[in-house]
């Protein structure tokens, strides 16, 4: 496991773009401009498929996610990333990729103020992760892109089912995160949203 302290390091003075799975992404040729950035973070099941580079770009150098099933492996190895972030503070989760030496999670209070500001009773992943990086990591310049709060599916070159009204009764709440993530983007200097 990786210390917090060397995971902030990696980040220092360097620019970072935040990719979502959003299929929003496929409306234009985004490829390029994510991996112009110094660090390219992807989140949960977004795993870059080489036939829609030109969309979705080709690099990962951290996977922030918060799955803790027995596929995370596979994911981990598809992704090839520097470091799986882990934005979810779970004691039982994540044990299948908890001892790679590249994990690392972030602290309960992170965890919990993010919970406590957003109004949400489980801040989605993506929350999660920008939350984290607009308050704690110490970059450049944060880029947001790939994120429109469930308006559309996802990119996914994995297959994973659509959304449905059932995903969103174990707490997630896409308006209320759309409304304090808009509010980060107005507070935060160093943070941009790339609207879909």
């Amino acid at each position: 496991m990786a210390s917090l302290k060397e995971f902030h390091d990696y980040h220092k003075d360097k620019t970072v773009v935040i990719v979502g799975p959003s299929a929003c992404l496929l409306r234009d040729e985004y490829g390029s401009f994510i991996d112009s950035h110094n660090i390219v973070v992807r989140v949960n099941l977004g795993v870059p498929d080489p036939a829609l580079k030109k969309h979705v770009g080709s690099r990962t150098d951290v996977w922030s996610s918060t799955y803790g099933n027995k596929k995370s492996k596979d994911y981990m190895n598809r992704y090839n990333a520097t470091y799986i972030f882990c934005p979810y503070h779970s004691p039982l989760g994540h044990a299948s990729i908890r001892n790679a030496k590249n994990f690392v999670q972030a602290p309960k209070k992170a965890y919990e103020q993010c919970k406590k500001d957003s109004h949400t009773t489980l801040p989605t992943g993506g929350l999660l992760t920008y939350n984290y990086y607009a308050r704690y990591i110490p970059c450049k310049g944060i880029d947001v892109i790939g994120f429109d709060f469930y308006k559309s599916s996802y990119f996914y070159s994995v297959d994973v089912p659509p959304l449905t009204q059932d995903y969103f009764k174990d707490g997630h709440n896409p308006g209320k995160e759309e409304i304090y993530f808009r509010e980060m983007v107005a507070e935060v200097a160093h943070l941009n949203f790339i609207e879909p």
